[in-house]
């Protein structure tokens, strides 16, 4: 989901330099932001106390040569120092492949299910006539048929990808580290989003288009529209429990794991994966969203490449949907 612009610059009037006050207090939070994860290490692909290697990808073939490789203790916490694991030294044709494979595969999955479920599926509502979103019980099942088909290409992504048996130790204690880096990942980066959305807000007002609306995002204005019913609830649950493990799984997972056994280097593969991560929110979000999507989806990489796991991202990733659902909820 996107973020919502700053409420100055949505709601700014039409002078050219009004946009502009609304980045002052994201800029201010993004200063203060780097400067504390900058002292307590939590900005970077490497904790301070570990070495120089990196976790190899969380979804992934081994090489033949490392088939056998076994993994330190502490699984995916990232602030262990023997958390890093020795990333393949030489790109890896066949699992990039494999990846990219999974990959389209949860790209179609959704549509194949929609299609063969069609005959089963409720009718999607009208707009309300008073411009509403109307009833948002139909598209709630519509949502559940297409991510339980992605669900189960992911799955099977999983099981062929995921490094069984190779972290022992107390995952457990090591998930829920991952889980906290997660959260504090995310306060810290949360005002760049800000920052960035701000920017194209703005950027896109002095170009002559419409100020941007504080809703950045087509289901939450659907949300906002049609309150608090059943079928709302429903949206909610899919949109904050369910797209951010689907997502993860397909961008930080499949993609950004298909770059890096390519042979793309850490940082060019966490800014291409993030590029089409924000793209592929274009049909649903607003131009100036889309640029923070993009900031997001590095700081969604980061705590992946860092990790070699997924936890950290999915955790950002749930509360940040959380979020945006709650501040539009407040402010509309």
């Amino acid at each position: 989901m996107a973020a919502a612009a700053p409420g100055n610059a949505a709601a700014a009037p039409d002078t050219s330099a009004d946009p502009w006050l609304g980045l002052l207090l994201p800029a201010a939070a993004t200063l203060v932001a780097v400067g504390i994860g900058r002292w307590t290490g939590l900005l970077g692909l490497r904790p301070r106390s570990a070495g120089g290697s990196l976790p190899p990808p969380p979804l992934a073939l081994e090489p033949p040569d490392r088939a056998a490789a076994s993994f330190p203790s502490g699984g995916d916490d990232p602030g262990s120092a023997s958390s890093p694991r020795s990333a393949p030294a030489a790109a890896h044709p066949a699992g990039a492949a494999t990846a990219l494979l999974f990959a389209l595969g949860m790209l179609l999955a959704g549509s194949l299910a929609v299609t063969i479920l069609r005959p089963a599926l409720p009718p999607l509502a009208e707009p309300a006539a008073d411009g509403g979103a109307g009833d948002l019980g139909p598209q709630a099942t519509w949502m559940a048929a297409a991510y339980a088909g992605q669900l189960v290409v992911a799955a099977g992504a999983i099981a062929v990808l995921g490094r069984r048996g190779e972290r022992p130790g107390p995952r457990g204690a090591a998930a829920v580290r991952s889980v906290g880096y997660g959260a504090a990942l995310l306060a810290l980066g949360w005002p760049m989003v800000l920052l960035a959305s701000g920017l194209g807000a703005a950027i896109g007002t002095l170009l002559g288009g419409p100020p941007p609306d504080p809703l950045a995002h087509d289901t939450l204005r659907d949300l906002v529209a049609a309150g608090p019913t059943p079928g709302a609830i429903g949206v909610v649950a899919i949109v904050v429990l369910v797209v951010p493990v689907l997502e993860e799984v397909l961008y930080r997972g499949l993609l950004l794991g298909a770059a890096r056994a390519a042979g793309l280097p850490t940082w060019p593969a966490i800014l291409a994966v993030s590029a089409v991560f924000a793209v592929m929110h274009w049909d649903h979000a607003a131009p100036h969203a889309v640029v923070g999507l993009f900031v997001l989806g590095v700081l969604f990489a980061m705590a992946t490449v860092r990790t070699g796991s997924l936890v950290a991202a999915t955790t950002m990733h749930v509360l940040f949907n959380a979020g945006n659902v709650a501040i539009a909820y407040a402010i509309s």
